[in-house]
């Protein structure tokens, strides 16, 4: 079995009732708004005006190889652009414990996002750090109560 990282696999499971096609189209509709919800999280947040010649680079950018690609395989990328965002607009609002909540969830599906607890450790922002590995080590629980501790030995 391949169950890595197992919270992963716990975020697919509800669409593991439908059948490939189906689930494939599910999972890249749910996850396609979370990156443009994600997006449009980041251009409101950073006050960028809105401009018509502005949705031709963006419609390159989703119609490029790189994004396609993600949308082929049916890839975590978007889904942690929806909880990077969050987290980044929880710390802007200096809403520590959620960003670090959303930084943990993302690392749990992902490891490479622990990374930014260094970024909570270096500004001593320890209720993020300890809402990060709190979320982390919460959501790796619930995916060992589902799966079972084997899911990890791999």
């Amino acid at each position: 079995y391949n169950a890595h990282p197992p919270v992963a696999v716990l975020a697919a499971l509800p669409f593991g009732l439908l059948s490939y096609p189906a689930a494939h189209l599910a999972w890249n509709l749910v996850t396609f708004a979370l990156f443009l919800a994600a997006a449009g999280v980041a251009v409101r947040e950073l006050g960028v005006p809105f401009a018509w010649p502005a949705v031709f680079p963006a419609v390159v950018l989703l119609l490029g190889n790189p994004f396609l690609n993600q949308v082929y395989q049916g890839q975590l990328n978007c889904l942690l652009a929806a909880l990077l965002a969050a987290a980044w607009v929880a710390d802007r609002r200096d809403r520590q414990a959620l960003a670090g909540a959303a930084v943990g969830l993302a690392a749990a599906v992902k490891l490479f996002p622990l990374f930014l607890l260094v970024y909570f450790v270096f500004g001593r922002r320890w209720a993020g750090a300890a809402a990060a590995v709190g979320t982390f080590l919460a959501a790796n629980g619930v995916a060992a109560a589902v799966f079972g501790a084997g899911a990890f030995e791999d």
